[in-house]
């Protein structure tokens, strides 16, 4: 009776192990399956990311979308971008912020530039302002478009655009 007893033991406990080997691996299942949605979502993000790029990109080499105005190419870069901003449709609370950057000495050059936030504006928008900010003023350029969120309609509901403009170090200048 002993050995019965002994294998009915075992033959439960190999039991268990199964049961929870088996949950083990449910599991893993479906974190693995949580992760290739969050992937899936992540790459359709970067393909609409994409998207706007290439538009921008398109529209630079078809010489911009309107020719410089003279009056809005002069003066304070910040007043530059938000009315550059406003005549894109990107205006109110769509503008979040422009926030200057640290300067970044270059061989022989100063870096600067600013940091663009915005958010609930359509891609048409942002294609048309990065494109009139290079056209009007070709000293700035875009060096980072980081789009954040698309609203399921397809518009961008945050990004961030990062614009610079290169100036001659003043060697006169202490260090």
């Amino acid at each position: 009776m002993k050995i019965r007893d002994r294998s009915s033991l075992w033959l439960i406990l190999g039991l268990v192990a199964a049961a929870a080997a088996g949950a083990w691996a449910g599991a893993g299942y479906l974190a693995a399956e949580d992760l290739r949605g969050r992937i899936r979502s992540q790459r359709s993000r970067l393909d609409e990311a994409d998207k706007v790029r290439l538009e921008v990109l398109k529209m630079r080499r078809a010489g911009g979308t309107r020719p410089a105005d003279s009056r809005q190419a002069a003066g304070d870069p910040v007043s530059f971008l938000t009315q550059t901003a406003q005549a894109a449709g990107i205006s109110g609370t769509k503008l979040k912020g422009i926030v200057p950057l640290a300067s970044t000495p270059r061989e022989g050059l100063v870096e600067k530039g600013y940091s663009i936030e915005l958010a609930g504006i359509d891609r048409k928008s942002l294609t048309t302002f990065l494109v009139e900010v290079e056209t009007i003023r070709p000293s700035l350029r875009t060096r980072e478009l980081r789009v954040r969120r698309f609203t399921p309609e397809g518009d961008i509901a945050g990004a961030t655009a990062v614009i610079v403009y290169y100036e001659k170090k003043d060697e006169k200048a202490p260090r």
